[in-house]
């Protein structure tokens, strides 16, 4: 197996300690993250090249690509509301939503140029694109969320 099919896994196992929580967001957040998961394993499994190309299963990574992409960066767009707002939690929101939308916009661009004659950039650019804002939010909120427990830890229990 691939690494794609472990970090689809892990992206899965993190977050679903939030079951027992109930937050608004929450139960959207843990469906795209497994379709997300679900997409990473059959790229991982699903060969995809010249090969697979000539009528062969080229179009089950193709659809697996699209439940990783699309479902992650809208488990993005989901997830980061799932974080109590506040005045520390400002920055994160704003990043987060940045990020979710880059990575749906890149999606939409890496969708119209494979079907139009359109060219603005490297196919595998969008692809990337698309790809590394979900491991940039996974990046970015396993840090603040470990900043911010320890910072939690800090306060005297009194309070």
């Amino acid at each position: 197996m691939r690494r794609s099919t472990c970090k689809g896994s892990c992206f899965w196992s993190g977050p679903s300690y939030w079951r027992a929580r109930r937050k608004p967001n929450t139960r959207a957040f843990l469906n795209l993250v497994a379709v997300n998961t679900l997409g990473n394993i059959v790229v991982g499994t699903v060969y995809s090249g010249p090969p697979a190309d000539a009528g062969g299963p080229a179009w089950i990574h193709a659809g697996g690509a699209v439940m990783a992409m699309v479902g992650g960066n809208a488990a993005v767009l989901a997830g980061f509301r799932c974080v109590r707002s506040g005045a520390g939690a400002r920055w994160y929101h704003a990043v987060s939503l940045g990020l979710g939308v880059l990575g749906l916009a890149s999606f939409r661009m890496l969708g119209v140029q494979t079907t139009t004659e359109l060219f603005i950039a490297p196919t595998a650019t969008w692809e990337r694109m698309s790809v590394c804002t979900i491991i940039a939010w996974q990046m970015l909120s396993s840090a603040a969320l470990l900043t911010w427990r320890s910072a939690e830890n800090a306060l005297p229990q009194a309070l």
